[in-house]
């Protein structure tokens, strides 16, 4: 794979320090093929005082669920290899009471995360405002429609990092644009704070939860910031190394692109495409067709993110919260699964005719299917049929229509077939 450079929005590819990478190394992306995929390094001109990298002395994790559970344990594997003692404390904060006490006590949190041990430095609260008081790193891993409550009275500690891991989109309509969850946080977090928060990252990638947290398995993720050439995207540059460096060991590595929102929407689009996929398993289509799919969708996937402006660069979708996020999700995500249960459900009960109904069989079957937990999967693609409505573009996207057409209009699943190739002869004349 060649990577290519389109000006300031270059992929960089950085090694934390903890496997020998230095600063003031600069290597251009399209560089890297032919220098053995080296890792590349940014150029810093001058110093910030902002944000530190060294392990700050407090990082705080909101959200036990899955995937919180799984960012706690990376983080205490990243700071402390092999759980001596370290300068580093995590604190976690999970909703329920019954949660906290069996971290604290058991030091597992079996609902979410069974099999996984969280070492004695990780400290498990109730308490919010407790969690994040004096954290250097504040990573969010909660569902996005329970953030703006969670954050309204928040106060931060002075040149906090906080770490969005959500792959949810939402639709102003009022604006017509995507909103992503930094969008939502840097809007709590930022309008009227004292201490608002130093830079905002989206961390995104290929990443099963139960494989990230196994010492016999490896996974990478791509860490998003906000680049816009001044003294401020030279803090978001140093607040994503510091995040690179409390989430990477020898079994889960993170590299860095200055192409935040273009990390955030490859995760919320791909979710989109994973129900396609999840409509054709459900249908009994082999892979022929699944992996056509999964082509198609990168292509409108691609053409999404240029449209109305966003103007995201062609090399996001070479990370591993690109093509590597897409592939996973079409064939081991939940999403997916839950899609192919919609449409055999329908298959054998008859089909739903309106959108209250058809979200509240989404609702069932994720309720029966996952434990508790919650997928953005299946609101995404209504947020993203908004945008396309509100932008005239619904036939320009065949592929994310149908999506959305079967998923709540009680269209027939098969027309995801004949919405595929159209969806192929509109991305070979785009």
């Amino acid at each position: 794979m060649i990577f290519s450079s389109l000006g300031r929005n270059r992929m960089l590819y950085l090694l934390p320090s903890s496997i020998g990478a230095t600063t003031g190394r600069t290597m251009v992306a399209n560089d890297m093929f032919h220098k053995s995929l080296q890792c590349a390094f940014a150029t810093t001109s001058k110093n910030t005082e902002s944000v530190s990298t060294a392990f700050p002395t407090k990082v705080a994790v909101v959200g036990a669920g899955s995937f919180g559970s799984a960012m706690t344990r990376i983080i205490a594997k990243a700071i402390s290899p092999d759980e001596s003692e370290q300068s580093t404390d995590i604190s976690w904060y999970a909703r329920r009471s019954s949660i906290v006490e069996e971290i604290n006590t058991q030091r597992t949190n079996s609902q979410y995360l069974p099999g996984a041990v969280f070492p004695s430095h990780v400290k498990a609260t109730s308490n919010l405002q407790e969690c994040i008081d004096g954290a250097g790193v504040i990573v969010l891993a909660i569902p996005t429609g329970f953030l703006p409550p969670l954050l309204e009275d928040l106060q931060l500690s002075p040149n906090s990092v906080v770490v969005s891991v959500l792959k949810s989109l939402k639709y102003s309509p009022n604006e017509q644009k995507m909103v992503t969850s930094v969008d939502i946080i840097n809007q709590h977090l930022s309008e009227g704070k004292s201490n608002p928060p130093a830079a905002v990252v989206a961390l995104s990638g290929p990443n099963l939860y139960r494989e990230m947290v196994s010492d016999e398995e490896f996974a990478e993720a791509t860490i998003g910031y906000d680049d816009d050439n001044d003294d401020e995207s030279q803090g978001n540059l140093e607040a994503a190394r510091l995040v690179q460096r409390i989430t990477s060991s020898s079994c889960f590595q993170t590299s860095l692109t200055n192409d935040r929102v273009g990390v955030e929407l490859c995760g919320g689009l791909k979710n989109v495409f994973s129900l396609a996929v999840g409509y054709m398993e459900g249908l009994d289509l082999g892979w022929n067709a699944r992996s056509a799919a999964m082509r198609a969708g990168q292509h409108e996937m691609a053409r999404f993110m240029n449209s109305r402006g966003m103007g995201v660069p062609s090399t996001v979708f070479e990370t591993s919260a690109g093509v590597g996020d897409l592939v996973l999700t079409c064939t081991a995500g939940r999403g997916r699964t839950l899609a192919a249960a919609f449409v055999k459900e329908g298959l054998k009960e008859g089909f739903v005719s309106t959108k209250d109904d058809s979200v509240e069989r989404w609702e069932q079957l994720e309720n029966t299917m996952l434990n508790g937990m919650k997928l953005p999967d299946w609101h995404n693609a209504q947020y993203v049929h908004q945008a396309l409505v509100d932008w005239n573009l619904t036939n320009d996207f065949p592929l994310l229509e149908a999506v959305y057409q079967i998923g709540f209009e009680g269209q027939h699943p098969r027309t995801i077939v004949d919405a595929l190739s159209r969806s192929i002869v509109v991305s070979d004349y785009k």
